[in-house]
């Protein structure tokens, strides 16, 4: 079942036609309402601009309990309270209704102006949490006996919302805020300042604050909230996002890095043994490469000189003779 009514002949053929969906809730709600107020009947209208005061209200019954909560595609009616399950919609309902009789209207009496309604809900729910859904109207009018005193009257409600899971959360479902009247305002969406403090202006064929008294200018607001299960680390600890050394301290990326479990890491490599025998043993080697080469040297040079003497090019100098004197082999 749609809870968005379609618009028909007049609101009161509507709202008798929704009777038999919204009393028994209505009549059966607990007093979660207010402020205390006077009261007045279909047969008894009041006359000045008062909203949801009528007792029996030939569709909801008691207007003072106007705030409402129903299961998108449910054939169940709008409740008090609700149990909400993740995976789900649920469609807020918030009944108005200036109780000023038409023959006040003329006299501006029963005209209700800067008319505004203003809701909130709970955006999280955990098992065994009692989630409040509330409804605000409020309005500037006059009185006969203070037809030169302009002032303002509130009132409110509240729907409850329970769930049997942990982690839901609440989101307003984007443009789904509508009212429904038998103006041209009908079917309008409203902003989402439904949901600040001062709330937004409603009306009969503007969304401008004016609403005249009788039912026939009575309207509902509607709104979607979507369940859904709250996926955070805390929840689902496999969210990729919540793959981290503290959640999953088994990650590669985790592990202790250092030369026992990654040898192969730089400056892990074994280096060189180079104790006291291996300095000597290289000190000797280097010194017999360098006596090596200076033997060498000297006998090129004595032999280059015994050729030239042999050439008549030059005479031994006496270190020369003593340099042959030395490579001469013994006799």
């Amino acid at each position: 079942m749609s809870k968005n009514f379609t618009k028909t002949v007049g609101v009161t053929t509507k709202l008798i036609a929704t009777t038999l969906l919204l009393a028994g809730s209505f009549a059966s709600a607990a007093s979660a309402w207010g402020p205390e107020r006077p009261t007045y009947t279909n047969e008894q209208p009041a006359d000045y601009a008062t909203f949801n005061s009528i007792t029996n209200n030939v569709a909801v019954g008691d207007e003072r309990n106007f705030v409402r909560v129903g299961e998108v595609g449910s054939t169940d009616p709008y409740r008090d309270e609700i149990e909400i399950v993740p995976g789900k919609e649920y469609e807020v309902y918030i009944y108005y209704h200036n109780d000023a009789g038409s023959d006040t209207n003329q006299s501006g009496y029963g005209m209700a102006t800067n008319t505004r309604v203003s809701s909130g809900y709970p955006t999280t729910l955990n098992k065994g949490d009692r989630g409040m859904v509330s409804g605000i109207i409020s309005w500037s009018y006059v009185t006969p006996e203070k037809p030169n005193d302009p002032q303002t009257g509130s009132v409110w409600d509240e729907a409850y919302l329970t769930t049997n899971t942990d982690g839901v959360v609440l989101k307003f479902k984007a443009s789904s805020a509508i009212i429904h009247n038998s103006g041209a305002a009908n079917g309008s969406i409203l902003p989402t300042a439904l949901f600040s403090e001062a709330g937004t202006p409603i009306g009969f064929n503007k969304l401008a604050g004016t609403v005249p008294g009788c039912a026939e200018y009575s309207g509902h607001i509607t709104y979607t909230l979507v369940a859904e299960k709250n996926e955070d680390c805390t929840t689902n600890p496999d969210l990729p996002e919540c793959k981290n050394c503290d959640t999953n301290p088994e990650l590669p990326e985790c592990q202790k890095k250092d030369c026992t479990t990654n040898p192969e890491m730089e400056g892990c490599q074994e280096l060189p043994n180079t104790g006291p025998v291996e300095i000597i043993m290289a000190i000797i080697i280097i010194a017999g490469i360098g006596g090596g080469g200076y033997y060498l040297y000297r006998t090129k040079r004595t032999l280059k000189t015994a050729e030239n003497v042999a050439k008549g090019e030059s005479e031994i100098k006496p270190e020369a003779k003593e340099d042959i004197s030395k490579e001469e082999p013994k006799k």
